[in-house]
């Protein structure tokens, strides 16, 4: 379980981890342990999620009893953070702002382990940028991105590997969300740059699509397109259909600027 939901957080290929995944669950067996046997198909669930949403790499229907028992709230304490700890990663790359807002506020109801709490900590200061600008939790939200950049600025100073580029894009959308368009643009190139010495493409994609919709609100369209572009190679190397599919859809809202013709 350690294994996954690690590879998960630094951006692993997403179809070789289903794989192992599912190797895992063959390992386990029906007759292993069912609290192992759980964790995988939680964390198996959160990849087959970031691959396509689930359309063509769900488990089968032979495995129906384990997709809904992590559909259910009869769970341990254990269990139960496993499953809110899924489904808020779940929900901040499918973009379900107000669902990630929720499940983000339960889990960190409970103590849990210091890197999964930070990552989950950092998600919940991006989503807040994204409900601020839909007006909804205002207050809150604003007290959301204070407390987890603060954190992560002390958890960079031990790891700036793990946390540089989180605290980078992190200021870049506070930046972006004040209408300071050149800080933000700053702290953005701070941030693609950090993740991508680090090795995480997901979280280098991330920044580019964020760059991008900040370019494309202040009327840079051509600067946007460009940053989209970069984002979906991000994830086509991360092997995620589902957000190869959205970026692509944004690109396609602009003019090509290299087919001006």
């Amino acid at each position: 379980m350690a294994h996954i939901r690690i590879s998960i957080l630094t951006g692993s290929n997403l179809p070789n981890l289903l794989r192992e995944a599912d190797n895992y669950l063959a390992l386990i067996g029906r007759h292993g342990s069912k609290f192992s046997r759980i964790g995988i198909v939680c964390c198996r669930q959160t990849v087959s999620t970031l691959i396509d949403n689930g359309e063509n790499t769900s488990l089968s229907s032979d495995d129906n009893e384990e997709k809904e028992m992590i559909n259910t709230e009869t769970y341990s304490e254990d269990h139960s953070r496993q499953i809110n700890y899924h489904k808020a990663q779940q929900c901040f790359w499918l973009g379900h702002h107000e669902r990630c807002y929720r499940c983000i506020e339960k889990l960190l109801q409970v103590e849990g382990a210091a890197h999964y709490r930070l990552t989950t900590i950092f998600y919940h200061g991006l989503n807040s940028f994204a409900l601020m600008r839909k007006g909804k939790f205002a207050k809150r939200c604003s007290q959301i991105y204070k407390a987890a950049l603060a954190e992560l600025l002390k958890a960079e100073e031990l790891s700036k590997w793990n946390y540089r580029n989180k605290v980078y894009l992190l200021q870049a959308e506070k930046h972006s969300f004040k209408g300071r368009d050149e800080e933000a643009r700053t702290s953005y190139a701070s941030a693609i740059i950090a993740a991508r010495t680090s090795k995480f493409v997901h979280e280098q994609g991330l920044a580019c699509e964020c760059a991008g919709f900040h370019c494309k609100r202040m009327g840079d369209l051509e600067q946007a397109w460009r940053f989209f572009n970069q984002a979906r190679n991000c994830y086509e190397k991360w092997g995620s259909s589902m957000k190869v599919e959205f970026i692509t859809r944004q690109m396609d809202k602009l003019p090509d600027p290299d087919n001006t013709n």
